[in-house]
C-alpha cells in the first residue's frame, strides 16, 4: 500500500514483489542482507534483471525499514531485434484464431502505442465515424489521439462488447496470450526472429 501512494503502479509493483518471491525461493531472507545478495548471486538471469531484483530489494527495505551495501549490476545495453513490416504482418495473420489478440497487434503496429495504455483503451476512446483512438499516457508519455486504418476500424468493431475496456483484459494475460502464439508460428514458419 505505501509503494501505491508513493505512485508506483500496479505493474511495477507485481514485478518487484515476484522478484522479491524469487529470491525467497533462492534461500534469501528478506531481513539478512547478506542472504539477499548471495540469493541475487544465484540468479540464472542477465545483469540487467539483477540490477532489477536490487531495485526490488531497496524498495522492501524502504518499506519495512533496513539498510544495506546493494551489489552494483549494470545492464548491457543490446541493439533490439526489428522485424520488417513484412514479418509484422505475417504474425498478425498467424494470430487470426484469436481475433483479440490480432486486432491488439495491428493497434501497436499502427499508432505504437504501449501495451498498457491498449489495454486501457476504452470503448468511449474509440470514435469509429473518424477512424480515431483516445491515448490515456503511462509512464510519462503523452495523452493523443491517434489516427487508424479502415481495417483496424473493423478489426475492433468485430470484438465483442462485454466491458468497458475494448480488450478487457490486463498486459500480463495479452503477453502470455501473445507469447504462446508467436512460439506456434515461430515453430510453423521455422523463423528465429519470432522467438526473440
Amino acid at each position: 500500500m505505501k509503494l501505491k501512494r508513493q505512485g508506483y503502479a500496479d505493474s511495477t509493483i507485481q514485478g518487484r514483489v515476484k522478484l522479491l518471491k524469487r529470491l525467497v525461493k533462492l534461500g534469501a531472507n528478506l531481513y539478512d542482507p547478506e542472504s539477499v545478495k548471495e540469493a541475487i548471486v544465484k540468479l540464472n538471469c542477465s545483469d540487467g534483471r539483477k540490477e532489477l531484483a536490487v531495485e526490488a530489494y531497496n524498495t522492501f527495505l524502504l518499506t519495512f525499514g533496513g539498510k544495506w551495501d546493494p551489489p552494483k549490476y549494470r545492464r548491457v545495453e543490446k541493439l533490439p531485434f526489428i522485424p520488417t513490416e513484412a514479418e509484422i504482418d505475417q504474425l498478425i495473420a498467424g494470430c487470426a484464431c484469436t481475433k483479440r489478440l490480432m486486432a491488439f497487434l495491428q493497434l501497436l503496429k499502427e499508432t505504437g502505442m504501449r501495451c498498457g495504455e491498449a489495454c486501457r483503451l476504452k470503448w468511449t476512446d474509440v470514435d469509429f465515424e473518424r477512424n480515431v483512438v483516445r491515448v490515456a499516457p503511462e509512464k510519462g508519455s503523452s495523452a493523443r489521439m491517434l489516427r487508424i486504418s479502415n481495417k483496424l476500424a473493423a478489426m475492433l468493431s468485430a470484438l465483442p462488447k462485454t466491458s468497458q475496456r475494448v480488450f478487457g483484459i490486463t498486459v500480463d494475460a495479452m503477453r502470455k496470450s501473445f507469447a504462446r502464439q508467436r512460439l506456434k508460428l515461430a515453430k510453423k514458419l521455422k523463423t528465429r526472429g519470432f522467438c526473440k
